[in-house]
């Protein structure tokens, strides 16, 4: 019987510690957006409109790709001389071959 008596009064306590919280949509909590990034920087040879430079992120996934499908990848560089005089080796391409 008491049991039966504190079953109400329970269920009344739990639902009266609900938490209440704020609402999102508040001016204080709107983020800006981000501005743009600058476009990449795209490295060619002088003299030749042939063969672009990879970016890092490129390559890697180009390797990925070659040991996912079970090859050893293997990446061409070009030399670029760069504005001090200096030449650069840049990555142009990744190839598969078979182990």
């Amino acid at each position: 019987m008491k049991t039966l008596l504190l079953l109400p009064l329970i269920f009344i306590t739990a639902c009266g510690t609900q938490q209440h919280r704020a609402p999102v949509a508040d001016a204080a909590y709107i983020i800006a957006p981000t501005p743009p990034s600058p476009p990449p920087v795209i490295y060619k040879l002088k003299g030749y409109d042939g063969p672009e430079a990879m970016e890092q992120h490129e390559v890697r996934q180009a390797q990925k790709l070659c040991i996912m499908s079970k090859m050893q990848p293997v990446t061409h560089f070009v030399s670029v001389r760069t504005d001090v005089g200096s030449k650069v080796q840049v990555p142009v391409s990744v190839t598969c071959e078979p182990f």
